[in-house]
């Protein structure tokens, strides 16, 4: 490649003689020689990487200029690349598969395996339920994430991963499984609809795969933009454009079919609304169904023209040409247009076409078409058709077109215009997913996440407010426990165990909650309830100036102190008495 010896040293010593030490303790050990490369992270690895990559690059250029290299032909254009055997045609490239159908299940076996695997190494029984939240969040959903950002992921695959995650969740193993006492698209609401913040891994498949749509637009140059515009076209009108045929392509492969057929699973118009395509050259927006001037979507406001137009699948710069570096806009399209009104010519405005009398304000456009009796004193459906002609010009002559820029878009959901899985994700959530009446949000929930504990004590905090505990009346309704003689209360042996009375209306749990109140300067209130006592003593605190934290805190150790004596009880034989609990409170 032309590197002088000296420069390839340099190289080679970075490579292979590069020694490091490791801190222990706060003191570095001895140094020693690293015999695996460049180790992770290193500054110069990209930079190497560049240039053999561009080095390779220019070898099979002048491969193919001297005829000893033959690229592969896609709809009349050459592309260098890499061909494979028969025997090669299915391998994982970067952890993800290729060359395999991704509607078959068997072809997302090695994932499940994977994340059986880890949860196995885990040893969840002997993790604490916040740990597993933990866990969950953090690595075992993102292990999908990759396959999932260019594969769209049978029913099957989701349900099967979204059962392995709550059977983790609830301390179950493959050989024993245990209760699950909250639903897992429960626990997926956010934490504020008094879920556990988890991914539903169906819409956030969605959100990941739509990612292919925005860069798009900004992928004009790569090679694998450039490899879809030979095999599809009109790759930005199918996927942007909610065009009419995006389905109706029996040729194309599973992953380009999948990702056409996303249009059927999100919320319908979700492109027009969500996406603003801003006009360059108007080779990559289609005319009539993207949003792309102020005014609307143009099918939705020109319903006559649009049912009349023989062009409706196609882009804005197929509308019109340059004339003397002047954009003039045709015909669109239009078929049996009244008196003459669409000629095989080119008009720069709508004056052109009608006179004068026939024009009506832009006030009068509506979605769906412009009515006959908005056109003066024609009633018929040629003059309506006439009229949304002559407005639809005078929007035209609004756009501005260059064919030296290329078209764009901006994401509506974010101020900064750019489209991110997240802000996709919680849109869909917030459309797919039923949230209960407007009062579901609640700011207790969001409190209880936000004290200074544990996140299992967090975790058995939120259990209580959802009633989601496994006191004895609720495993007597899962049918756990069948002799009804055992369901009295440990604490008082006057009633039978539920969270209520055990918790908080139990004469010695109610001492416990007296004493700490007192402790803490509460004017005590009476309310069996678990979520209004604690909205009680954080508006408390509130009146006082006091740290919400501190007394939420005082509130969730109370819990948790008379769930470990209520166990300890239970499997220990233990003893009750109120004054104990205080003390260690």
């Amino acid at each position: 490649m032309g590197f002088g010896k000296r420069w390839m040293r340099w190289m080679e010593a970075i490579v292979f003689s590069y020694k490091m030490s490791v801190i222990v303790n706060g003191s570095p050990t001895n140094e020693f020689l690293v015999e695996r490369g460049i180790r992770q992270g290193d500054p110069i690895s990209p930079f190497l990487f560049v240039i053999v990559a561009e080095g390779l690059k220019a070898l099979v250029g002048r491969a193919v200029s001297n005829g000893d290299f033959v690229g592969f032909n896609v709809n009349g254009k050459c592309f260098v690349g890499i061909t494979f055997g028969e025997e090669e045609k299915e391998f994982k490239f970067l952890g993800i598969f290729v060359g395999k159908n991704p509607r078959r299940i068997s072809s997302w076996k090695p994932l499940l395996e994977n994340i059986r695997r880890r949860l196995n190494s885990w040893k969840g029984r002997w993790l604490s339920f916040g740990g597993r939240i933990t866990l969950l969040k953090s690595i075992l959903s993102s292990l999908a994430i990759f396959t999932l950002s260019f594969y769209k992921a049978p029913k099957k695959i989701i349900l099967e991963i979204n059962k392995m995650q709550s059977n983790f969740l609830w301390g179950g193993t493959e050989e024993r499984r245990k209760i699950h006492w909250v639903k897992w698209n429960d626990m997926c609401l956010p934490v504020e609809k008094d879920g556990l913040g988890f991914r539903r891994l169906d819409i956030f498949n969605k959100a990941l795969l739509l990612k292919w749509n925005w860069r798009i637009f900004g992928a004009t140059n790569e090679l694998w933009y450039r490899m879809l515009k030979a095999r599809y076209e009109d790759v930005n009108l199918r996927l942007c454009g909610n065009s009419l045929k995006s389905n109706k392509d029996k040729t194309s492969s599973v992953w380009w079919a999948d990702l056409l057929s996303l249009g059927k699973e999100i919320p319908e118009n979700f492109f027009t609304n969500n996406f603003h395509f801003q006009v360059g050259d108007g080779r990559n927006i289609s005319f009539w169904n993207s949003h792309w001037l102020n005014g609307g979507i143009l099918k939705d406001l020109f319903a006559n023209l649009f049912k009349t137009s023989l062009l409706q699948e196609v882009s804005i710069g197929a509308m019109g040409g340059w004339i003397d570096e002047r954009w003039i806009w045709g015909d669109l399209g239009v078929i049996a247009a009244p008196i003459g009104a669409v000629q095989n010519t080119l008009f720069t405005s709508a004056s052109d076409l009608v006179s004068n009398e026939a024009v009506v304000g832009l006030d009068s456009v509506q979605t769906g078409s412009v009515q006959p009796g908005n056109a003066g004193n024609a009633d018929s459906d040629a003059a309506a058709l006439l009229c949304e002609l002559d407005i639809i010009y005078l929007l035209l002559a609004e756009a501005t077109l260059s064919p030296s820029r290329a078209d764009s878009a901006r994401w509506k959901l974010l101020t900064d215009g750019h489209y991110t899985v997240a802000s996709c994700y919680h849109f869909f959530c917030s459309f797919y997913v039923p949230f209960g009446p407007a009062n579901r949000f609640d700011s207790a929930f969001l409190d209880i996440w936000k004290l200074d504990a544990p996140l299992k004590v967090k975790a058995f905090g939120w259990r209580f407010f959802i009633n989601k505990v496994p006191t004895k009346d609720s495993l007597l309704n899962k049918g756990i426990i069948f002799n009804t003689s055992d369901l009295e209360c440990v604490f008082c042996a006057g009633s039978n165990e539920s969270l209520l009375h055990s918790f908080l209306s139990c004469r010695n749990a109610d001492v416990v909650w007296r004493e700490m109140a007192e402790c803490i300067g509460l004017p005590f209130k009476i309310d069996f309830d678990f979520k209004k006592r604690f909205i009680y003593w954080s508006s408390f605190c509130r009146s006082k100036k006091v740290k919400v934290a501190k007394v939420g805190i005082v509130w969730l150790a109370i819990l948790w102190s008379l769930w470990l004596r209520r166990n300890d009880i239970v499997f220990n034989q233990g003893s009750w008495n109120s004054r104990d609990v205080v003390l260690e409170l």
